[in-house]
């Protein structure tokens, strides 16, 4: 570009467009001025860009100019551009205006003005919103755009036209909410609507290791249940702690359940997942939107045929009471259907295959897309809580409930909290046959019961295995077989919820279970009302505590067991001896079998060492590996934790 091209561009400029005023520090737009069309008054928002790297000029200038061409309804958009290249005796200099559309308010004020007026959204008003916003970080996805700053001051608003506007970071240049909480030392913390994973790294004061697509999911699920009530979500965070208080996004969640639909309050749900693999991305989230939009759009012509055949004189009911009443409703209490639903059955089989197909279509894109990233669940303090919960969530009267919780083993890997986890089932356990006290020293018998418990052991992973791909067919049958299957919420006598599928009355498929009494939440596959398939267990505190497979409420096959909180061992371990190991260890990764380490697996300790080598009932039994942080390796034998040889 020559100097008289670009001279005459920034003249155009100045020609065509006054100042009216100076923004320093815009939410939404950053800094830059505003300034109006001198003929057809139209404002518009004008940024500089100075730049003295030619390449990274011309890149950008590219950039911006499909930007300008390639428009969007839900993004704020590129309007006009302007270049400016000057020639000093040091070298060039390049200067890009670029105009973007104004739009003055953004949903802080509009929440703030009906707060006031006690003028709350309509739930079409509100899905309308969620709907632009989805769409615009769709596109932005699709470009490998992350936003990473959603919350209520940063979404342009246009009220008339009930249409919602985002900037594009890579115009607008904004910080993050997680890179403005930092900045700012922490303050106003609960005002960004930060995910789970973002609060944990600023607890544990490190970078970001999250998924920002599902991160900014999440922030946009709490900016809706701030719209959907007018009152903020504060109360949702804890700042001394820097964690969400998950049990109090659940009663926010609960608030919303009489005022609005099941369809929206169960896509909040899927937004506001603690389990960042679980929850959907923008991608994920525009197919389930379009699936429940369709979904209603259907339920809406067939409940007018359903109303015309009941009695023609009876107009058709509005939007909120069709969706309250529909036949695929969540319902506060087990969603069961009625003897009219069934009087229905071929309306119900139409919609049953609707639903089919947008479940297991949905189901695939999760599975595609998830992404291996770390999880975390925050909520209120609780104190007790077992990985092996059986019929303790079991619907029953409190007085019918099994309440004696039995001992602990203190095993390598079971220390998780010492009190934290109870055994609470009505179900006889397996006696396991104990390996006896007596230490075989290099014995003949030594080397016999070793082969008789890897035979032992490898049968178990055998079996293990099969029961596991066994289960894993039950549970691909099941998804093909879905003509009967409920999505509820269910809340039990003791507090205790469950949110997920069930099949024959039974909970079966994917599902979320909130323990009131203990704090812990278990997020993944269920079978027959048992824990069965892949799944994780979270701590009260948040963190993980197994993520693997499960076999009948246990753990069985693959898995990883996490201490909560390890203890920090700065000096050498004496890898003689593991009854010595206390809480010195930071996670265990291998095989299960009937809740114990079973088979082949990988001991990490604190101080960087790790134990690679065979585990027979939760103890270190047989062959096995000691490798130390610089990489030294000891080989030898174990047995009941002691080294023999």
């Amino acid at each position: 570009m020559g100097n008289s091209d670009s001279n005459a561009s920034i003249k155009a400029l100045h020609t065509n467009y006054m100042v009216i005023r100076n923004i320093k520090d815009d939410p939404r737009y950053g800094e830059g001025r505003i300034v109006q069309q001198k003929q057809t008054k139209q404002e518009a928002f004008q940024k500089e860009i100075n730049l003295t790297d030619e390449d990274k000029f011309k890149k950008f200038k590219v950039l911006l100019e499909k930007k300008e061409s390639n428009k969007h309804e839900n993004l704020i958009n590129v309007t006009k551009l302007y270049f400016h290249e000057e020639s000093q005796f040091c070298g060039q200099f390049f200067q890009i205006y670029i105009l973007l559309e104004y739009i003055p308010q953004s949903l802080k004020e509009t929440i703030e003005k009906r707060l006031t007026n006690k003028q709350y959204f309509k739930e079409k008003d509100l899905m309308q919103i969620l709907k632009g916003c989805i769409d615009a970080l769709y596109i932005l996805q699709f470009q490998n755009i992350t936003h990473q700053a959603i919350r209520p001051e940063t979404i342009s608003y246009q009220e008339q036209q009930q249409l919602v506007k985002l900037s594009d970071p890579t115009v607008s240049g904004l910080l993050s909410s997680f890179q403005l909480v930092v900045q700012e030392e922490l303050k106003q913390i609960n005002q960004y609507y930060l995910s789970p994973q973002l609060m944990q790294s600023l607890n544990d004061e490190v970078q970001p290791q999250h998924n920002p697509y599902k991160s900014d999911v999440y922030s946009l699920g709490m900016t809706m249940l701030h719209l959907s009530t007018l009152n903020n979500c504060d109360d949702c965070y804890d700042i001394p702690k820097l964690k969400v208080l998950l049990q109090q996004v659940q009663r926010r969640l609960q608030q919303i359940e009489t005022t609005f639909s099941s369809q929206y309050v169960s896509l909040l749900r899927k937004m506001l997942l603690l389990n960042e693999d679980q929850r959907p991305d923008f991608i994920q989230l525009k197919y389930e939107l379009q699936a429940s939009l369709s979904s209603q759009s259907q339920l809406y012509e067939e409940q007018q045929i359903i109303q015309i055949q009941k009695a023609p004189i009876i107009q058709v009911q509005n939007y909120e009471q069709i969706i309250e009443t529909s036949p695929i409703q969540l319902q506060s209490m087990q969603m069961v259907m009625n003897s009219q639903e069934r009087n229905n059955l071929k309306i119900q089989q139409s919609n049953q295959s609707i639903r089919n197909s947008q479940i297991q279509k949905s189901q695939e894109l999760r599975q595609s897309q998830q992404s291996n990233q770390s999880n975390y669940i925050d909520r209120n303090e609780v104190k007790e809580l077992r990985p092996d919960i059986s019929d303790h969530i079991k619907i029953l009267p409190l007085s019918e409930q099994i309440a004696e919780p039995s001992g602990i083993d203190d095993n390598i890997g079971n220390q998780i909290g010492i009190d934290k986890f109870k055994h609470i089932t009505n179900e006889p356990e397996q006696q396991n046959i104990l390996m006896p006290v007596t230490s075989f020293e290099t014995s003949q018998q030594y080397e016999q019961f070793i082969k008789m418990q890897q035979s032992k052991s490898n049968y178990y992973i055998t079996d293990q295995s099969q029961k596991v791909d066994q289960n894993m067919r039950l549970i691909n049958s099941f998804n093909t077989k879905r003509s009967d299957i409920e999505k509820v919420i269910e809340i039990y006598p003791n507090g205790s919820k469950y949110d997920g599928e069930k099949q024959n009355g039974l909970r079966q498929g994917y599902g979320i279970f909130y323990f009131q009494d203990n704090g812990g939440v278990y997020e993944g596959q269920w079978y027959d009302n048992k824990m069965h398939g892949n799944g994780t267990l979270f701590y009260a505190s948040g963190k993980p505590a197994y993520e693997g497979q499960w076999v009948n409420d246990k753990f069985q096959g693959k898995g990883t067991l996490y201490n909560e909180e390890p203890q920090m061992l700065y000096s050498e371990f004496d890898y003689r001896d593991f009854d010595q190991v206390g809480e010195y260890w930071t996670k265990y990764i291998g095989q299960f079998y009937d809740d114990n380490k079973e088979g082949q697996g990988i001991l990490y300790l604190s101080n960087g060492d790790r134990f690679d080598g065979t585990f027979i009932q939760d103890l270190i039994s047989g062959l096995g590996k000691y490798i130390k942080v610089n990489g030294q390796m000891i080989s030898g034998r174990w047995w009941r934790n002691k080294l023999q040889q």
